[in-house]
């Protein structure tokens, strides 16, 4: 498992268009993603559960990644959120 603090910058937060975003892009990987925010921890392949961790701008949380194709995913998912959902990685 790896595992990268991420900050959250975009003036939104993590509501659904970028939530949705980030599914997407966690759905093109075998590795599980998941997010841990205080005591809640999402399913990054679930819009609904990233929605319930209630992120919101400058909230950090761990992205953890686990699986075959781990570090990969994990480089991916960081930049999508690091560039605030403007840019999609390629992949």
């Amino acid at each position: 498992m790896t595992e990268k603090k991420v900050l959250l910058s975009n003036e939104t937060g993590m509501h659904a268009r970028p939530a949705g975003q980030f599914v997407k892009l966690a759905q093109k990987y075998q590795s599980q993603v998941s997010l841990v925010f205080g005591e809640k921890k999402a399913n990054g392949k679930s819009v609904m559960s990233l929605l319930t961790l209630g992120l919101q701008k400058d909230s950090e949380f761990l992205l953890q990644v686990d699986g075959a194709d781990e570090s990969e995913a994990l480089a991916a998912l960081v930049q999508l959120v690091e560039s605030q959902f403007q840019v999609a990685p390629t992949t």
